[in-house]
């Protein structure tokens, strides 16, 4: 990196940390000071919202060395944080407290290097370090740029700036001309904007992006599989037969729902289906041994389908919804893992791929 431009004075082992900001913390119209708004984005960034144990350890000290803020401005930060009922302090002892976030935050983010905090830069020969506003504009322009479809350009305006990272339009003027000045960002007279509201293409000095070389690449072990191929086999038989398991129980219960929305908007079909279900025997003893009541069932029969179906077109029941067809993914199997023939269906791993 160019020391001639901006120079990372944090150590060696630092020198690629970074931390993801949103653009928006806390909820819609809250707003915190840069400070408070670069250590929540630390925080944010190092907490899970997952995991209830997740916390980011931290120091006053350890602020103070990776944001070059003051004590006293951490703790009026860590204050307004709390207040605010963003951060909250889970746990603490002689090495830190652990913070986390509670608060609402926005989609989108910024990538922060950490080292723009603390980095010098040069203006007129005279070495000083960035504010916090000028941080988060020059942070918002590296993530702008760093999209493949930008292609190294910002197209930005003061009044999009204001909106996004809640600073005042005279603040970021001065930020632009700043960062103008120490040649980390270059704009032509051409691509210049009007009057606040076009837009004006600004290019990212390239050297910014030094800190990549120091990221640490985590390496993620394989596990090696010592199982024999007898017993891969017949765990993966066993997950397969869990997994339609499930499927034909989520089924049954999606079929068992809708049936008894269709008996309380109409109870008469749960009626029919009963005279249905109980005439049934009746009728098929009738058939067999040749009995003379056997056409007046089936007629009965008859006028009940036609009743229950008039009574299904009234209330706009579907037919298809009281089957467990209608919710299998699979239409060959519906999943049961088998097709009519017998053979085992491969839409295991398919519909296992949907449901995530």
């Amino acid at each position: 990196m160019s020391v001639s431009v901006i120079s990372n004075n944090l150590p060696k082992e630092k020198k690629g940390a970074f931390s993801r900001v949103p653009h928006r913390i806390g909820k819609k119209g809250q707003r915190v000071t840069p400070s408070a708004r670069a250590i929540a984005g630390r925080v944010f960034g190092l907490t899970d919202p997952k995991k209830e144990n997740s916390a980011c350890w931290t120091s006053y000290d350890q602020l103070h060395e990776e944001f070059g803020i003051a004590r006293p401005t951490v703790a009026a930060a860590l204050s307004q944080l709390k207040e605010k009922e963003l951060i909250r302090k889970s746990d603490r002892d002689r090495s830190g407290t652990a913070l986390q976030y509670i608060g609402e935050a926005g989609r989108t983010y910024d990538i922060v290097p950490l080292y723009l905090y603390t980095a010098d830069i040069t203006i007129a020969e005279k070495k000083r370090r960035l504010t916090k506003a000028q941080v988060l504009i020059l942070s918002y322009m590296m993530t702008q740029a760093k999209r493949p479809k930008n292609d190294g350009k910002v197209e930005t305006s003061i009044k999009r700036l204001h909106k996004l990272l809640a600073l005042s339009e005279t603040t970021i003027k001065k930020a632009i001309r700043i960062l103008l000045k120490a040649k980390l960002i270059f704009r032509s007279k051409e691509d210049k904007g009007a009057n606040k509201y076009k837009l004006t293409t600004f290019h990212v000095n390239r050297d910014l992006y030094e800190y990549e070389k120091f990221r640490k690449k985590k390496k993620v072990k394989q596990p090696t599989d010592t199982r024999s191929q007898a017993t891969i086999a017949a765990d993966a038989r066993a997950d397969r037969e869990r997994y339609y398991a499930q499927r034909r129980a989520e089924m049954e219960s999606r079929v068992e729902k809708y049936r008894l929305k269709v008996y309380s908007m109409a109870p008469r079909i749960r009626e029919i289906e009963e005279e249905i279900q109980a005439m049934a025997p009746k009728i098929a003893r009738a058939e067999f041994d040749k009995l003379p009541t056997y056409p007046i069932l089936v007629e009965k029969e008859r006028r009940l389908v036609e009743e229950r179906l008039t009574l299904m077109k009234r209330f706009n029941v579907s037919e298809e919804k009281l089957k467990q067809s209608y919710y299998s993914l699979c239409k060959d199997c519906q999943d049961t893992g088998y097709l009519p023939n017998g053979k085992p269906c491969t839409c295991h791993l398919h519909l296992r791929r949907q449901d995530k």
